[in-house]
């Protein structure tokens, strides 16, 4: 299955102007120039589908957004209204549901779809910026199928070199800064958790050498030894579970302090970080 679209690919889209309810107001709208197979290529879901029988490329026609529908204070149901467009008005013949056509850091913007016949025309006016999206069936002899491809876009056009990108490759190059990012903090946590647990052996070594001393002088100090007598004999009857108790319960009071006051601001803090970029901007998207 395939389809063409002008000015997308992940990169850029076209501004456009729509008059706005009062004479002097112009609402800024975002937009791309699709075909109709765009909408069934890329999986999009209607929130309001176009009328039985209509043809999206017939005539002047737009696709917009849950959130235009916002912006341009249209009807709950706008399919079948128009707008002003200069300088002709555009019909609205659908509404789908709001999808990222931007990085999922960035917060879902409104969007008109234009429906054309043949985006490929503005790539014969020169105007550029058109892309092929092709949709395979399962198991499909890649090298086959794109040399064929190479092969019918070399007879329209011999100048231009023949360049192609997979869909997972196009948006995982719009996130390598956050998988740096992710690569960088992980070393940082290593480091962090080996300096910790160090610091930790240190300090564990060295109460472990003063209790030892503590114990050694209370239990068998001669002018201790009559008045620390009930001690003395814990001392003997004691197993390694006593001695542990003694010589670690500082050490996991303070653990536990630490863990106690870190793990709730780290919860909130991923909670925060998640939520600005992924969460709050997909209340609209297909789930």
């Amino acid at each position: 299955m395939l389809s063409q679209e002008r000015s997308w690919a992940f990169s850029y889209y076209d501004m456009i102007g729509i008059s706005g309810q009062t004479k002097d107001e112009t609402v800024m709208l975002p937009s791309l120039t699709v075909d109709k197979n765009f909408f069934a290529i890329l999986g999009l879901k209607w929130k309001y589908a176009p009328l039985s029988g209509s043809q999206l490329d017939a005539g002047q026609k737009m696709v917009i957004n849950e959130l235009a529908v916002e912006k341009l204070h249209l009807p709950a149901n706008p399919v079948g209204s128009f707008i002003k467009f200069s300088p002709q008005n555009i019909e609205v013949a659908g509404v789908v549901k709001n999808f990222n056509f931007g990085s999922l850091g960035d917060e879902i913007q409104p969007l008109g779809l234009f429906i054309v016949p043949d985006t490929a025309k503005s790539w014969a006016r020169g105007t550029g910026g058109c892309y092929l999206f092709a949709k395979t069936k399962p198991h499909t002899n890649l090298p086959t199928l794109l040399g064929s491809m190479q092969n019918i876009f070399k007879k329209f056009d011999a100048d231009t070199p023949f360049d192609y990108t997979f869909m997972d490759d196009a948006f995982n190059a719009r996130y390598k800064a956050e998988d740096k990012l992710a690569a960088i903090f992980s070393i940082f946590t290593v480091i962090t958790i080996v300096l910790a647990a160090m610091g930790l052996f240190g300090l564990a070594a060295f109460t472990t050498e003063q209790r030892t001393k503590e114990i050694g002088t209370k239990g068998f100090r001669r002018e201790h030894f009559i008045y620390q007598r009930p001690f003395v004999q814990r001392l003997f009857k004691a197993g390694s579970a006593f001695y542990c108790h003694i010589l670690t319960n500082s050490l996991v009071g303070h653990a536990q302090l630490a863990a106690g006051l870190c793990i709730p601001h780290s919860y909130s803090m991923v909670d925060v970080w998640v939520s600005r970029t992924v969460s709050s901007h997909c209340g609209g998207c297909n789930r």
